[in-house]
């Protein structure tokens, strides 16, 4: 038999959560494009930004000037989204910065549809939307073209765990067929399908999609097992960025993840792992989630912390990195669960307000409600307003002592943009050669630990890289980013290959000196050097010069200046 209902009231704050939590979707729908709205534009700096290196290499495929991978790894977003996009907006980056924009807005939107469906109420579902359009752990993946696998494999999870939550049989096939495209996107989502099997706070009757869920799984480990595969990993998945084990940077990498998804008002991260005590201060805030959801019982916030956490494990085992763009679909959970927690801490607190007010207030569920909705709004406005900042410190922090940017990301950018630009106006009708030479005793190398230009003698035993090489791919993606040139090469001395050349030398952040064409710009690139101080380096260079131009009175005369100029004037 069926037990009867006690008729006792339910706990104070309860019955307002349980009345929103069957709400009418498609009028909270519109509701959802305002959080849509905010994300885009607190990332409305990305319409401004430019290609990183990861960009120019898809471009230099993009335009043939190096092969696809021969494996269909990362088939939509690495191969057949630039094949798509190059035609319509070539060597330009404002398009590609406007997909990445509008498909962030969009996933925003997914995320308050997938909390609703979930059983979060409408104050719950636009907080999480609004948390996870306005974060700036967001920023690597929308401001780098290359982030679109990230975005578009995000969306597509999501829609795929909002059409498995239909009874129906076609909603869910098209589940599996949405959850492949992701795979065929960014392949760390191939565990997000279990979350469907927990059961939703809506209260809808309805078997849970053991048969779909088990097929998109199916093709998770069918992904992983190609993309681990010797042919696959010797072209997309070599280097340490991809170097995985087991060991203590699996916590490390943990609390890094749990740090930098409870800081929602703290500034952006650094990029590297964090202390332990601040990771231990993330943990504590998962594990405050994860008993606020099993107490409650609350759908919304259960499926969130699945997600963060299943979406997160697959990049856990990399051994040398922890970047913010991994977090992007896991932060779309931790948004929910957080904001199912905050309002209802809300209702509780205005439930126990409304039963000392006793009965003769007016409408006390209406004034609960709205202050449910002040409170929710101004924390999505002091989460802008730290996003916003945020977003600024590393739009504008620069390296001591330097105008290089401080921000990895951004840093490469802004040399790659200078390149082009001082390229783009110096280079005269018919130049299509160029090369940029840098004198040897110059030489500096980026420390990846101290972010700071060293020289190549301090960096030794530490991670390091020739910043304007790393940034153009040893100058092969001069040729993605001016595509009239048919030879583009950075280096340090002359080849035979270098006849007809336009020349340049470069400053630190990637801002070029032209010399143009032929022995003169050659004598002109030598007195440069000269004057600051590489006197050696001129010598040897004017003698490469000689060479290259035999019998050019130019450069004998220029040799035999430099050959008397005083030792004291050489850096070395």
């Amino acid at each position: 038999m069926r037990r009867k209902a006690s008729g006792r009231p339910a706990p104070d704050g309860r019955a307002g959560a349980r009345r929103e939590s069957r709400p009418d979707l498609r009028s909270a729908l519109p509701l959802l494009l305002i959080p849509a709205a905010l994300g885009a534009w607190i990332h409305r700096g990305a319409a401004g930004a430019f290609f990183s290196p990861d960009d120019l290499l898809y471009l230099e495929r993009a335009h043939g000037f190096l092969p696809f991978p021969a494996v269909p790894w990362r088939l939509l977003s690495g191969r057949l989204y630039y094949l798509a996009a190059f035609p319509l907006f070539g060597a330009q980056p404002a398009g590609y910065h406007a997909v990445n924009l509008a498909l962030h807005a969009l996933n925003t939107w997914l995320v308050g549809i997938w909390a609703l469906r979930r059983g979060a109420s409408r104050p719950a579902a636009f907080l999480a939307a609004a948390l996870f359009g306005t974060t700036s752990l967001a920023m690597t993946a929308i401001w780098q073209v290359v982030g679109v696998g990230e975005l578009a494999a995000a969306g597509l999870t999501l829609i795929a765990l909002l059409l498995f939550a239909s009874s129906a049989t076609l909603p869910r096939r098209l589940g599996i067929a949405a959850h492949a495209g992701a795979l065929l996107c960014k392949e760390s989502v191939g565990l997000a399908p279990l979350t469907a099997l927990l059961p939703s706070g809506t209260g809808r009757p309805g078997r849970a999609p053991w048969g779909p869920v088990a097929t998109a799984l199916v093709l998770s480990l069918a992904m992983w097992a190609f993309a681990l595969s010797a042919p696959v990993r010797s072209v997309s998945l070599q280097g340490e960025a991809y170097a995985m084990g087991w060991g203590p940077h699996l916590v490390s990498n943990l609390l890094t993840y749990a740090f930098w998804s409870a800081d929602l008002f703290g500034p952006a991260p650094a990029g590297a792992a964090v202390p332990w005590p601040a990771g231990a201060v993330g943990v504590a805030v998962l594990c405050c989630l994860a008993l606020y959801a099993w107490r409650s019982s609350s759908g919304a916030a259960r499926g969130g912390l699945a997600l963060w956490i299943l979406a997160l494990a697959p990049v856990l085992p990399l051994k040398h990195h922890v970047y913010e763009h991994y977090l992007y679909l896991p932060f779309a959970g931790w948004a929910i669960a957080a904001s199912c927690l905050v309002t209802d801490a809300i209702l509780w607190i205005g439930g126990r307000l409304k039963g000392r007010g006793g009965a003769a207030r007016p409408r006390p569920e209406r004034l609960v409600a709205g202050a449910t909705w002040i409170a929710v709004l101004a924390v999505v406005l002091l989460h802008g307003l730290a996003a916003e900042r945020a977003i600024a410190s590393r739009s504008t922090l620069r390296v001591a002592g330097s105008s290089l940017l401080a921000d990895p990301m951004l840093r490469k950018m802004q040399i790659a943009a200078n390149v082009r630009h001082d390229l783009a106006a110096a280079l005269g009708p018919g130049a299509d050669r160029v090369l940029i030479l840098t004198p040897p005793a110059s030489v500096r190398f980026f420390s990846v630990e101290a972010n700071r230009q060293v020289d190549e003698a301090a960096a030794q035993g530490a991670p390091r890289y020739d910043l304007l090489a790393a940034v153009l791919d040893d100058g092969r993606a001069l040729r993605a980013l001016l595509p009239r040139l048919r030879y583009a090469r950075l280096g340090q001395h002359l080849t035979s290959a270098d006849t007809n050349c336009v020349l340049a030398t470069h400053y630190p952040d990637g801002r070029l000196l032209v010399f143009g064409r032929g022995p003169a710009a050659h004598v002109a690139l030598a007195e440069v050097w000269a004057q600051s101080g590489y006197l050696q380096d001129a010598r040897v260079h004017l003698e490469e010069a000689r060479s290259l131009y035999p019998g050019a009175p130019e450069l004998a005369e220029a040799a035999r200046r430099l050959a008397g100029a005083p030792a004291a004037e050489d850096r070395r």
